[in-house]
């Protein structure tokens, strides 16, 4: 069975996902790690995920139906929302 996580404003958040990755391996989980950012090219964590997807900023008013279209395509199982003001 595959495990899909899905991290949302993924940006710099590398170790994060590094440490996801190494706790599925150790239990012998497979697994999928998604991400989003409002540009992918620019978070160095796109780097370290499975697949990453570009999504709107996150005040805009489209943003919830990507990632509900992202989940429902990926079949996701765990969203975990990552959000820093800057």
């Amino acid at each position: 069975m595959m495990f899909t996580v899905l991290f949302t404003s993924i940006g710099r958040r590398v170790e994060l996902v590094q440490a996801f990755k190494k706790s599925y391996e150790t239990i012998g989980l497979k697994a999928r790690i998604l991400g989003t950012d409002a540009e992918p090219s620019l978070a160095p964590a796109s780097c370290f995920v499975d697949q990453s997807f570009t999504v709107p900023k996150i005040n805009d008013k489209s943003y919830i139906d990507s990632l509900l279209a992202i989940c429902s395509k990926e079949k996701v199982d765990l969203l975990i929302p990552l959000f820093e003001p800057e």
